[in-house]
């Protein structure tokens, strides 16, 4: 997926150099189709080039993550057939409660979105150990306010 989108801002940045082009400007058909085109994809290569930035952070805070597609629903992700179809059909990094919604209530509205986690249940493979929940969420404060700090700069 990220590959596409990284095609995709690779297209956006040519038909913005086309548009500048006096060629470009000579033909108002041509024009037009370049702007309308432009116009489509400019939300995309917003989205991917704020991940992007996150990303640069992320990394810049030393601390270990990763990206990629994560499922949400109203249950915990307990090893068992629902669990199973979910990971075998959607592939998730992780399966979690809260931020699905939170997602699709920020792209409705226009907003950037962007959730860290501390994943206690995992439905891509087998967990035999506590989780520790003061312990995930003084690590997770701590990264997120490396982020923040790296965000910022």
């Amino acid at each position: 997926m990220f590959e596409k989108l990284k095609l995709l801002k690779n297209q956006y940045e040519q038909l913005c150099a086309r548009m500048e082009m006096p060629e470009t400007y000579a033909d108002p058909a041509l024009y037009s189709r370049y702007e309308r085109e432009s116009r489509e994809l400019a939300p995309i290569v917003e989205a991917y080039c704020a991940y992007e930035r996150a990303c640069a952070a992320m990394e810049a805070t030393g601390y270990a993550f990763r990206t990629g597609t994560v499922a949400t629903g109203d249950w915990f992700g307990i090893p068992g057939p629902r669990a199973d179809w979910i990971r075998d059909t959607f592939h998730p990094l992780l399966c979690e409660m809260e931020g699905g919604a939170a997602a699709q209530v920020c792209h409705r509205c226009g907003v950037p979105f962007m959730a860290l986690k501390s994943v206690s249940d995992c439905l891509t493979s087998k967990h035999d150990y506590y989780f520790n929940f003061p312990a995930a969420m003084r690590d997770l404060n701590k990264a997120v306010m490396a982020l923040v700090d790296h965000l910022e700069d």
